[in-house]
């Protein structure tokens, strides 16, 4: 009889663990399932307005940035027209 009911013991605990480890399983699997529910949201976010709006921007900087180094350019050139002009100025001034 001690042994039988040993057997039916550990059939029982053996059952107990069987549905705490399916438990813990489903909680684990249900967890899992609503992280990737919010890298979904999070992916879509960016996807669909973060994203298009920084390459939006970006491309409105680059604009921007162009535009301004084409000025510098064109400021640099005068700027250096400018100084070549006044030491030709200044060397015909010498020669006299």
């Amino acid at each position: 009889f001690k042994v039988l009911y040993m057997k039916m013991v550990d059939e029982t605990v053996d059952g107990i663990e069987a549905k705490y480890v399916s438990g813990l399983s489903a909680v684990m699997v249900a967890t899992i399932q609503e992280a990737k529910d919010r890298i979904s949201q999070i992916e879509y976010i960016f996807c669909s307005q973060l994203f298009p709006n920084f390459q939006s921007k970006s491309k409105t900087f680059e604009k921007v940035y162009s535009e301004a180094r084409l000025a510098a350019c064109d400021a640099w050139k005068e700027r250096e027209k400018a100084l070549l002009s006044e030491i030709e100025e200044l060397k015909l001034e010498n020669e006299q």
